[in-house]
């Protein structure tokens, strides 16, 4: 299952905007298509497919290419990066995630300016398989929250493989994919580059606000051993 051509198939994103004047434009897309029509030329594609199935012992990565880089750090000082396939896909197809449930990892942007980033950001079980949560407020089904520069959340309903990007005026400096409560967290096909400034409209953002998202990140659980002692 290569993500970056996935058909469309539930699940919400939550974004924060904090760096950036409030007046900053931010374009939402679920058209991976219309995403790249509004970047730029030369845009940095990780699929992740070179990293090892299973613990990698490190707690923080590195990906450059194309004047691009960022580096991929976790919440939790001992948690590992775990990358894995989903069951019943390419098993070449690798994305990157966790060891340990219930904790997130941020994107640092380090290189060029980045104003454009999308990708497929999930949640799934110690199997690796997507699973979901309920919003009960909502009652819609939503897979994983994804934070942009930390704050001003806002919120959009999506479908777990359905592609997500964004293009803005003004530099992205953090991309940080939170899992609801003890699930783990996946990212795939990851695209970092430079919004066409054309591409940028007049301040408005496509989302759907909503009240009383769980955010529950509570004990982890090991996917394939105990964890270390402190």
């Amino acid at each position: 299952m290569k993500m970056i051509n996935a058909s469309l198939t539930a699940g919400l994103l939550v974004v924060g905007l904090a760096a950036r004047p409030a007046a900053a434009d931010l374009v939402t897309y679920h058209d991976q298509a219309a995403f790249l029509a509004a970047t730029q030329p030369g845009y940095y594609l990780e699929t992740f497919d070179g990293l090892s199935v299973g613990p990698s012992g490190q707690t923080s990565l590195a990906f450059a290419q194309s004047g691009f880089s960022y580096s991929a750090t976790t919440d939790y000082p001992v948690d590992e990066f775990y990358p894995f396939s989903i069951p019943g896909s390419d098993p070449g197809d690798v994305v990157l995630g966790l060891l340990y449930s219930g904790y997130s990892y941020t994107f640092t942007f380090t290189g060029a300016p980045v104003t454009a980033v999308g990708g497929y950001f999930f949640s799934s079980d110690i199997d690796g398989n997507l699973i979901t949560a309920k919003n009960s407020t909502t009652g819609t089904d939503f897979l994983v929250f994804v934070s942009i520069d930390g704050t001003d959340e806002l919120v959009t309903t999506i479908n777990p493989l359905m592609f997500t990007g964004f293009t803005s005026d003004t530099p992205f400096n953090t991309l940080t994919v939170i899992p609801f409560s003890v699930t783990w967290v996946g990212a795939n096909d990851l695209i970092v580059g430079s919004a066409i400034p054309s591409a940028v409209p007049e301040p408005s953002t496509i989302v759907l606000t909503a009240a009383g998202l769980p955010l529950v990140l509570v004990a982890w659980r090991r996917r394939s051993a105990r964890r270390p002692n402190s």
